[in-house]
């Protein structure tokens, strides 16, 4: 939705993106955990309710999003490669074209 949109700045073209992340992550943390609760388990104040759901995912929010900044798989995937194909045993099983596209 926001690349149909036209900014008149940088700014406020980024100023809608977060504006539009910030809604989604609002409906994502009220509205699903009250329909789950409401339409699937049809246990909205009970025990194992809403408020258990609301803070495991309060819990595997502020666990999870800074573990993804710390482990950044596509870097690690690309330097385990770097590493993997840089060793010299690794060089006397490849082709010389295959050496050529790895420098």
């Amino acid at each position: 939705m926001t690349k149909l949109e036209r900014h008149t700045s940088y700014t406020r073209e980024q100023t809608s993106i977060a504006v539009k992340c910030i809604i989604a992550q609002l409906i994502n943390m009220i509205l699903i955990p009250i329909a789950i609760n409401k339409i699937i388990k049809n246990n909205l104040f009970g025990v194992d309710g809403l408020a258990v759901d609301v803070f495991y995912q309060g819990i595997t929010f502020a666990v999870l999003n800074p573990l993804q900044k710390i482990i950044n798989v596509g870097v690690i995937k690309t330097l385990a490669m770097i590493f993997w194909y840089h060793n010299p045993w690794q060089r006397i099983k490849l082709s010389q074209r295959q050496l050529n596209k790895t420098y």
